[in-house]
């Protein structure tokens, strides 16, 4: 795994600073090992995707760090498949109108679906740590799993605009302190304090204390990252 300390995109606060995309149907697009700072603008990072009428498309972000950035929101997505796996999203201000540290958004009928674990996404202040926003049918399961999403506005999971009848979803094997319309609920999430080291000085670490050590589970529909956000193996034995 690729530190991401090591390519920093620092904004330098300027004004209406992000990053947006506009991707060709079709297209698998990734951004990895990255850490984002210090934008200040709509959203950091905006992904969206030309569909015409397919849904072969992804947007994958892995393995980076969006820390003291000041947005809507800090990700925000409209494609067919949107992975976020293994990121750090923390410490951020949020403020505007459909404020979200994370924002998803299903805009067609072909098969949307989001793959989400194995995130941090904690005391991003002002809104909702994940907001899902999903109304169009799919055949495809989407899924969230062994995240932590801590100390952001309330609720730290919005479902609100979810429709579960639509699109299946798994939510299971996350730390929380609030989710909105959450569907079919695993019994295996946590309310918790997940006991960070220390956040105040960006050490997002669990303490040996943390519920969340050994809670999450070692399964999940699209695989598990062999590491944690500090390199240590996720699963032992």
């Amino acid at each position: 795994m690729v530190n991401p300390a090591l390519t920093v995109l620092d904004g330098s606060n300027a004004v209406n600073s992000g990053l947006s995309f506009v991707f060709d149907a079709g297209q698998d697009v990734r951004f990895e090992s990255l850490s984002w700072t210090r934008f200040d603008g709509d959203e950091v990072l905006r992904m969206d995707m030309d569909i015409q009428g397919h849904d072969s498309g992804a947007a994958t972000v892995r393995n980076c760090r969006f820390l003291g950035n000041g947005a809507r929101q800090i990700i925000r997505a409209r494609v067919p498949r949107l992975e976020l796996v293994d990121n750090l999203i923390a410490g951020n201000t949020l403020a505007g109108p459909e404020r979200a540290a994370v924002l998803g958004d299903s805009h067609s009928n072909f098969n949307a679906f989001a793959i989400i674990t194995n995130n941090t996404i904690a005391n991003n202040s002002g809104a909702p740590g994940l907001m899902l926003r999903w109304d169009e049918s799919s055949d495809r399961v989407g899924e969230i799993a062994n995240n932590i999403i801590w100390g952001n506005g309330t609720p730290d999971i919005d479902l609100s605009a979810f429709n579960h009848a639509n699109t299946a979803l798994i939510l299971s094997s996350n730390v929380y302190a609030s989710v909105s319309n959450p569907g079919p609920l695993a019994s295996n999430n946590l309310v918790a304090n997940p006991l960070f080291v220390n956040a105040g000085a960006g050490n997002y670490a669990l303490s040996p204390s943390s519920p969340a050590v050994n809670s999450g589970v070692g399964f999940q529909l699209y695989g598990t990252p062999s590491v944690d956000l500090v390199g240590n193996q996720r699963i032992i034995g």
